[in-house]
């Protein structure tokens, strides 16, 4: 009889063990889904950041060669489409983003 309840611990145990296991596995899981989420969310933010930055600098640029030349061509013009453009989609990213976080 002692035999048969050593047994029935050693059973009982082994369940718990692998119980325990799977939840820390399904845990792990969904971490690691929220992380590669986060990086794909900063990389379109370092993405769309860097194309703002390009963007003022090219205005900056045209804005230097228009004083320079005490003419504004137009430079000027695509500095300025560039930087509106820029800003426009990195404003739709951080609307899409925030809506994304509230949903949660």
């Amino acid at each position: 009889m002692s035999m048969f309840i050593g047994v029935l611990i050693a059973i009982g145990q082994s369940i718990l063990v692998g119980i325990v296991m799977l939840y820390i596995g399904h845990r792990q899981e969904k971490n690691n889904k929220v992380a590669v989420e986060q990086a794909t969310a900063r990389r379109q933010d370092n993405i769309l950041l860097l194309q703002l930055v390009m963007a003022s600098a090219k205005l900056s640029y045209a804005c230097a060669i228009a004083l320079k030349r005490g003419v504004a061509n137009g430079e000027v013009e695509e500095g300025v489409a560039a930087y509106n453009e820029a800003s426009k989609k990195y404003d739709c990213f951080l609307r899409d983003t925030a809506a994304a976080h509230l949903e949660h």
